[in-house]
């Protein structure tokens, strides 16, 4: 019931993916997905979504992805689960 201000942003840690989200000719190898491509694309025209790219030591789901120190693991961690604002 809330109304959103501004786009859905859309956070990735892939430059391949920023490309073809941002230039529909980057996607001519892969067609595979250019039907969601082509759809992501129209949402951004729209305003509707954006596209950021999230530098690595940014990037809370690196631990669903590969191993990390324990310091950034247990930062990822705890994003994900919104452990800061935990009533326990």
């Amino acid at each position: 019931g809330v109304t959103q201000e501004g786009p859905t942003i859309v956070l990735t840690a892939n430059k391949a993916n920023m490309l073809v989200a941002n230039d529909a000719s980057s996607a001519s190898r892969s067609r595979h997905f250019l039907r969601r491509n082509w759809a992501l694309q129209q949402r951004m025209g729209r305003g509707e979504v954006s596209v950021v790219k999230v530098e690595d030591p940014q990037m809370p789901a690196d631990f669903l992805t590969k191993w990390l120190a324990k310091a950034k693991f247990n930062t990822s961690v705890n994003y994900a689960t919104n452990a800061r604002n935990s009533l326990g």
